[in-house]
């Protein structure tokens, strides 16, 4: 895996694009290991509320597929045809509705 694939490498990208948090979906074919290495804290804790190093993030952590998917679906989203446009070179990231 490139440096830029990696969580942590995600993290500092999504705090400089100046992201107050961020959520990694994990999915255990594409990342070739289980949701558990990650939530057995192998790797870095699952949802971390101070950020591990200085960032302007307040928040970090992952999402079992599964449950990314039922979240989004709770706001009118489905997961596989965000995960398609996130592929496109002029997406963009979007705040998410969130009903009140």
């Amino acid at each position: 895996m490139v440096i830029a694939g990696r969580v942590g490498s995600k993290f500092e990208a999504a705090a400089r694009a100046g992201a107050l948090g961020a959520l990694v979906i994990h999915e255990d074919a594409a990342a070739s290991y289980p949701f558990l290495q990650v939530a057995s804290g192998d790797a870095l804790p699952g949802f971390v509320l101070a950020p591990l190093k200085p960032s302007p993030m307040q928040l970090s952590g992952w999402l079992r597929r599964d449950v990314a998917t039922d979240l989004l679906a709770r706001l009118g989203l489905e997961f596989d045809a965000l995960k398609r446009q996130a592929r496109e070179p002029a997406f963009r990231a979007f705040p998410l509705q969130v009903p009140p």
